[in-house]
């Protein structure tokens, strides 16, 4: 074979590694939303990605290009008992790489048990998550090894923004959307979306965003007017619990429009509850903080609203009914 030969079938297999690793969703009409606002309701639901969330995105297009920078590279190394752990996991998979996940013991049994059937060599270490990262960045230090960080990364924010080109591409609304509705843990996603958004032209649409009272560390240092460390996690939706939301997130609010809001941690799993109800899909209460907005009626609709379905991995029907219980 021809060096030429064997330098396009390089590149052919780069792309099919990229195309893999994460996927283009759906952006459809929520028919039980629609009719809840009288307002047309779309849902990008990224919740089918692979991995279970739209983690996979950013981290599947850091992990690529990680690996085109160096194929010497034979091991990601991942600190989160959550879905970045998992989108870890599934892309050094996709590139025939191995995949260590240092999680926290007090990760869930459903994360150890999803991360193993993807490969992954788990290493359970320390109380907190900043105890699990601090061992992981130890460990990366390897040449033939690298550190993913879960959401603070430019690649990561760049790989999170084509969903807003799907979406772009998908949308057929005869009118502008009035909005985009998402959740916020570190940032990751907000990053992406607010890039995405600049980079189609639609930059006057504002990003409506949800935190659970007790994970809201985007929406205080929105308050403070400078980033805010929470001092613990309260909240059950362990997945958006960044105790400080990433700083190109905070600089975003300052430079488009941006509404920040906080619902419950009851709001965010009985919306979790209707969502599977009305569309037959099950996601975390991270999820369930930006559904919960409709389904609680927290903001006015008057024109198209699309909301970022994320997914998440991490939930059962029986742990959301229990931690409904639990709530009342």
């Amino acid at each position: 074979m021809s060096d030429n030969n064997e330098n396009s079938l390089k590149v052919e297999n780069e792309k099919e590694n990229e195309k893999q690793i994460f996927i283009s969703t759906p952006l459809i009409y929520s028919l039980p939303l629609s009719e809840l606002y009288q307002q047309p309701i779309y849902l990008k639901l990224d919740n089918l990605q692979p991995s279970g969330s739209f983690k996979l995105r950013g981290i599947g297009h850091l992990c690529l290009q990680e690996y085109k920078k160096n194929k010497n590279i034979k091991e990601f190394i991942a600190s989160s008992g959550g879905n970045a752990g998992l989108a870890v996991a599934y892309s050094a998979l996709k590139l025939g790489l191995k995949a260590t996940v240092i999680i926290p013991t007090t990760s869930s049994p459903i994360a150890l048990q999803l991360l193993q059937k993807l490969k992954a060599n788990v290493i359970q270490h320390g109380d907190v998550w900043a105890d699990a990262d601090k061992l992981a960045r130890e460990l990366a230090k390897n040449q033939d090894t690298v550190y993913i960080p879960p959401f603070d990364h430019p690649d990561i924010w760049h790989g999170n923004s084509s969903m807003i080109d799907e979406i772009y591409q998908q949308y057929s609304d005869k009118s502008k959307p009035a909005g985009v509705i998402c959740a916020v843990g570190g940032g990751g996603l907000l990053c992406g979306i607010a890039s995405g958004l600049e980079r189609v032209g639609w930059v006057d649409i504002p990003i409506i965003t949800s935190e659970t009272d007790g994970a809201q560390s985007f929406n205080a240092a929105i308050n403070a007017g400078h980033l805010v460390t929470l001092d613990k996690i309260t909240s059950i939706a362990k997945t958006l619990g960044a105790s400080c939301v990433c700083e190109q997130a905070f600089e975003w609010s300052k430079k488009r429009i941006i509404q920040s809001y906080v619902v419950s941690d009851t709001e965010a799993v009985d919306a979790c509850l209707k969502f599977a109800s009305d569309h037959r899909f099950l996601v975390e209460p991270s999820c369930g903080a930006a559904l919960a907005l409709l389904y609680s009626k927290k903001i006015e609709i008057n024109a198209p609203i699309i909301i970022i379905v994320c997914g998440g991995s991490l939930v059962s029907i029986d742990f959301l009914i229990d931690i409904q219980k639990q709530l009342l």
